[in-house]
């Protein structure tokens, strides 16, 4: 496990940074410092930054930010994909060996039997396995080692791709906290909102909020639609 989490970390990181984390900060650098957002968003002052050490804490600060959020979009992606691998392993082990995903099972190798696992009647609530013990009954019994091997290689994968998903999910959470911590540090000092886009001169080291532009009526002190 230690190494696939080693494995999973340098693909995030090598993976290329595609998009703008919220908020996304635009600009930056001093040949496109004159360059304007997009036609449809307006630029609005919102701190001028006072040094140099300033300057490069802002902009480490939400680098690291945009790097963040693609791993986290990374790692969205894997999980999903990982969740449709659950899906059809669910679906290939309840065609070949009506299985169900709700269930619980035990498999004897020796036997080739698959046992069905259920709480002992006497247990209550959501503590009647730990309560009255578990019953099994016989869910099937595989003719040949053809079939038992196909049952056993897709349990196998399942367990697997479970297993890589519960680390995609870890992995997310640790971001997550990371992604917090990012977001506290840029409010206390920068008063930069995590819901918001921004766009930094790097020529005057101004920070402007990126908003909709007005309308044209709204510009006309008309009233618009």
């Amino acid at each position: 496990m230690n190494v696939f989490r080693s494995v999973l970390f340098g693909a995030l990181l090598l993976l290329p940074l595609a998009g703008q984390a919220w908020p996304s900060f635009l600009g930056g650098d001093k040949k496109d410092s004159e360059s304007a957002p997009a036609t449809n968003a307006t630029r609005r002052y919102h701190l001028l930054i006072p040094d140099k050490a300033s300057e490069k804490e802002l902009l480490q600060l939400f680098e690291a930010k945009r790097i963040v959020m693609a791993q986290l979009q990374t790692l969205a992606l894997l999980s999903e994909e990982k969740r449709r691998e659950m899906k059809r392993f669910d679906e290939e082990l309840s065609k070949a060996f009506s299985i169900s995903d709700q269930s619980a099972y035990r498999y004897d190798a020796k036997t080739r039997t698959l046992y069905e696992q259920m709480p002992r009647p006497g247990g209550t609530g959501t503590n009647a396995a730990a309560e009255g013990g578990m019953a099994e009954k016989v869910h099937l019994q595989f003719k040949d080692e053809e079939q038992a091997g196909k049952f056993a290689g897709l349990a196998a994968a399942k367990r697997v791709t479970l297993d890589e998903l519960q680390v995609f999910h870890r992995v997310s959470r640790e971001k997550q906290v990371e992604m917090d911590r990012l977001d506290k540090t840029l409010k206390e000092k920068f008063s930069v909102s995590r819901d918001r886009n921004y766009w930094y001169d790097g020529k005057t080291m101004r920070l402007y909020e990126v908003v909709d532009a007005p309308r044209r009526g709204a510009l006309q002190g008309q009233s618009s639609l």
